[in-house]
Parts: C-alpha cells; sequence; structure tokens
C-alpha cells in the first residue's frame, strides 16, 4: 500500500511565505515604523519653520525691515492680522533655540539669516524628502510658495521675501484676516 504524502504542511508553509512577502512589500510601499516617525518629526520641524516665519513676518511688518535675528524678532511690537492690533511678535513662542547662519547640523535643526531688508533665509535639517503639497486655507497672494515646494532630505534653505503689508494709513475694510499669513 502507497501512501500519500500530505500537503498540509507544504499548504502552510507556502502561506506563511506570502504573508511574509505581503509584509515586506507593504514596509517597502509605505515604510515602516521608523519612517513614520521621521514624517512626524519633520512635520515638527516644517511648523517650527512656520513659526519662524510668522514671527520674522510680524516684526517685518512692525518696523518695515526683515530683523536680523529670530531673537530680535522676537522682541519687536509688530502685527498679524491688522496694523491697528500691535502684537509683541514672540506670540509665547519658545523659537530662541534657532540658530543664525545657514547651516543645520542635525535633524530638526533650524537657522536663520537676513538676507536684505526684505528677504530672510531660513534652513532646516530634514530627515526624510517631501513631496510638493498645497497650503490648505493660505491665500497664494500672500503666502511663501517656496515653503510648499519638494525638497530633499538633509539640510535645506528657504530663500524668502517678506510680504509687504498696508499701514494703518491705506489699510482696506477688513475681510477675514486676508493680510493675515497665520494659518
Amino acid at each position: 500500500m502507497t501512501r500519500r504524502p500530505s500537503l498540509g504542511r507544504a499548504l502552510a508553509l507556502a502561506g506563511a511565505g506570502i504573508a511574509a512577502a505581503a509584509v515586506i512589500a507593504g514596509f517597502i510601499v509605505i515604510g515602516g515604523p521608523g519612517d513614520a516617525r521621521n514624517t512626524r518629526l519633520d512635520g515638527m520641524t516644517d511648523n517650527r519653520v512656520w513659526n519662524v516665519l510668522n514671527i520674522t513676518q510680524c516684526a517685518f511688518n512692525g518696523t518695515g525691515i526683515a530683523p536680523d535675528t529670530i531673537e530680535n524678532a522676537s522682541t519687536t511690537e509688530g502685527w498679524r492680522t491688522g496694523p491697528d492690533e500691535k502684537v509683541l511678535c514672540a506670540y509665547g513662542s519658545r523659537e530662541r533655540l534657532v540658530q543664525a547662519g545657514t547651516t543645520p547640523r542635525r535633524p530638526g535643526d533650524i537657522t536663520y539669516l537676513a538676507l536684505g531688508p526684505a528677504k530672510v533665509r531660513v534652513c532646516a535639517f530634514y530627515r526624510r524628502p517631501d513631496h510638493a503639497h498645497e497650503c490648505a486655507g493660505c491665500y497664494k497672494e500672500h503666502t511663501y510658495d517656496s515653503f510648499f515646494a519638494a525638497r530633499p532630505a538633509g539640510a535645506h534653505c528657504y530663500d524668502i521675501d517678506m510680504i509687504p503689508q498696508p499701514t494703518l494709513d491705506n489699510y482696506p475694510e477688513r475681510v477675514d484676516d486676508q493680510f493675515s499669513i497665520m494659518h
């Protein structure tokens, strides 16, 4: 009498191999837990860069000149939604940890440099590249387009022209924060 070999063990091994291949393919396509962490940390870096730009724009609104350091910007009186609403530009921020210069050295580091009376360079060190994206809720004529462009991993700089704002003398009727870069 001949005995037929059992296919159960072979099918179980094949199923386990397929499942392992699917998990590996999933990590390749969407990234693993480390990739998700790096994405989250880069998002926090983006938020800090945006905060530096808001502080800088506020100080520019108040003085008409890009501040020479983020520390000076943080202690300047400016405005964010209208020239009749003066505020201290720090907004309670802790962005005093921004370094001077243009070479952030470690992931999450940010540097700031005034390039002229109405232009600044803000650099950040990112863990991973990012694709271009839209600014939901931003007014295109009142935002920094280069901030939303694709960028590589590593050190990346944004050369930003400050946005000229109306003064009290020529300020139009308020239209729901039309001139605010805050979102």
